[in-house]
């Protein structure tokens, strides 16, 4: 079984080349290099990785908008071709937005596009149509788009109705988790919106964190009826697992975070390798290479 992580962080230099001076890596974590995460993923049985784009602005540009870098994930997955992928992310704001959603098939290793609606104020924007333009280059270019939007389930559900051929993953089950928000009161209380967006075929799952909304230790039994529930839902062809393993370092080991999937009985082997790989290649249209 090829097993495939769909989130990972990864940066060096202390952080100061690869993380916005508002949002800065969670206390007591240092740099995570390449290196690491190779490492890393050798050492629980993870054969390739998608790099999120880490939320760094590093230029102003004339119209306002802001222009994120992300050149040491592109140059990781170009150094390492169908073991490691990468993300990018773009303001919508931008005038010339069109071109830059138009320019991210030229870059090598570059296999979906990051959308993150963390306010009030971006999703009451993106719900008013001020994203229109970015969301229809990135449908026009069939480029997959990952959208972070665990407050905000409704602007998912606008984007997949008004743009039935743009691919959109949803991150990290959809629902609030630690440490960045704080869990619902029941943890699965937005667990229904979530089954709602299945109906809309060009819409996947990044099955992340499910551990997060556990009260149980390993191997965290007391999540899977819920689970189960997005497994019957959206079929396990669209769900990828991602460990996120940068934002939930001290709260369980990158080998809980896999292998509650790889060794739970509420799955069948087929589920396995489409949620801990497959889907993931599927998706992303991201082929592997032979070693």
């Amino acid at each position: 079984m090829e097993i495939i992580d769909a989130q990972i962080h990864s940066w060096a230099s202390g952080g100061h080349a690869h993380w916005a001076p508002s949002y800065r890596p969670p206390s007591g974590v240092t740099d995570w290099p390449i290196e690491s995460v190779l490492v890393a993923m050798e050492a629980v049985g993870v054969r390739a990785a998608v790099l999120d784009a880490l939320p760094t602005a590093t230029t102003i540009a004339a119209d306002g908008s802001e222009r994120y870098a992300n050149d040491y994930g592109e140059a990781a997955a170009q150094r390492y071709p169908g073991t490691l992928a990468a993300t990018t992310r773009y303001d919508h704001r931008a005038t010339d937005i069109a071109d830059q959603v138009a320019s991210t098939r030229a870059v090598p290793g570059i296999v979906g596009i990051r959308l993150v609606i963390r306010t009030d104020d971006e999703a009451a924007a993106l719900e008013a149509g001020e994203y229109e333009a970015y969301l229809d280059a990135v449908e026009r270019h069939a480029i997959p788009l990952f959208v972070f939007a665990s407050m905000h389930l409704s602007v998912v559900d606008r984007i997949a109705r008004s743009h039935p051929g743009l691919q959109l993953i949803v991150d990290h089950l959809g629902m609030p988790q630690p440490p960045l928000r704080t869990l619902d009161t029941p943890p699965f209380r937005r667990l229904p919106l979530v089954l709602d967006l299945a109906k809309y075929p060009n819409v996947a799952v990044k099955f992340c964190g499910g551990p997060a909304y556990s009260a149980e230790r390993y191997p965290f039994g007391d999540v899977w009826p819920q689970l189960r529930q997005i497994v019957d839902a959206y079929g396990a062809e669209r769900l990828m697992w991602a460990s996120d393993l940068t934002r939930l370092r001290g709260l369980f080991t990158y080998s809980e975070l896999l292998t509650f999937i790889l060794y739970s009985p509420a799955l069948t082997e087929t589920e396995k390798e489409w949620i801990l790989g497959r889907t993931v290649r599927r998706i992303l249209g991201w082929p592997s290479v032979p070693d």
